[in-house]
């Protein structure tokens, strides 16, 4: 399963109908706090999560931060999906173990290009869930 963590009901939605044909079951949450995102994460054990370093409340970095942190999560691939400008960001967080990053605005091709690469579809993963 991939999680994707992103406020932007249209970045979840422009996602879910890109991976979902592709063979992927998605689980999106939207981040109201870091905590919460965490433990949902840790509940979950995804395969992949795809984050948006854009979120309002709190940093996305701290999420990447507490990801490679944290000894259940650690070694989950993470997708940073960031703007043109946050350059510098995905510099830093490629320190904290980021796998790779997606800039906005994507292409589908790109998006499941990294994807494929990073977790593979498996037959099961057919259905989707909705958010969180």
């Amino acid at each position: 399963m991939i999680v994707v963590v992103a406020e932007s009901g249209f970045l979840r939605a422009s996602i879910r109908v890109n991976l979902v044909p592709a063979g992927y079951r998605i689980l999106e949450i939207e981040p109201a706090s870091l905590l919460d995102v965490l433990g949902q994460l840790r509940d979950l054990q995804p395969g992949l999560v795809l984050l948006d370093l854009d979120i309002e409340n709190w940093s996305g970095e701290t999420l990447v931060r507490a990801m490679r942190e944290d000894p259940y999560l650690h070694a989950t691939p993470l997708v940073v999906i960031t703007g043109q400008g946050e350059a510098v960001a995905v510099e830093r967080l490629s320190r904290w173990g980021l796998t790779e990053y997606l800039l906005k605005p994507f292409h589908a091709e790109a998006l499941v290009g990294i994807v494929n690469a990073l977790f593979p579809p498996r037959p099961r993963e057919k259905d989707q869930d909705r958010a969180m």
